[in-house]
């Protein structure tokens, strides 16, 4: 279970820097790419250690069987790949030190990234919660009162 806590610990935290991100894209902030450079840092040294621990976590499951109905490991390490090439176009347009360039990709794969990272996550704790907590535990009805 330290592993799962860590991987949700860590959700919290990208969550943390994926709100900062947003906030680059719905302010004129085109003077902050310094600003934008150390959020996206943020994000990537978050993202690529987790991304890792995730990826080993969902095998682990899978091949233990263990919630093997409710996780679709393949799906959710595609779409870690689809993440990946949003982010990929993010920093490109980064390095490339165009202010249009930058706040264009921001508006688009910014976006992107934001909003299919937020889904990515919110399915893969849904995911956690089905295998992990007893929905309904049973109520013993017959249980006397002493």
């Amino acid at each position: 279970m330290e592993t799962l806590n860590t991987l949700i610990h860590e959700h919290l935290l990208l969550r943390g820097q994926l709100d900062y991100l947003e906030a680059f894209t719905l302010l004129d902030e085109e003077n902050k790419i310094e600003k934008l450079s150390r959020t996206l840092s943020n994000i990537k040294s978050i993202w690529d250690p987790h991304e890792e621990k995730e990826e080993k976590f969902f095998t682990k499951l899978s091949k233990s069987g263990i919630g093997i109905e409710i996780l679709n490991e393949k799906m959710l390490i595609e779409e870690h790949r689809q993440l990946r090439g949003h982010w990929e176009v993010l920093n490109k347009s980064l390095k490339t030190k165009d202010k249009n360039k930058i706040w264009t990709t921001l508006d688009t794969d910014g976006k992107m990234i934001i909003e299919k990272f937020r889904k990515h996550m919110e399915k893969e704790e849904n995911s956690f919660r089905r295998i992990f907590l007893p929905s309904n535990p049973p109520i013993d009805f017959n249980v006397s009162r002493d």
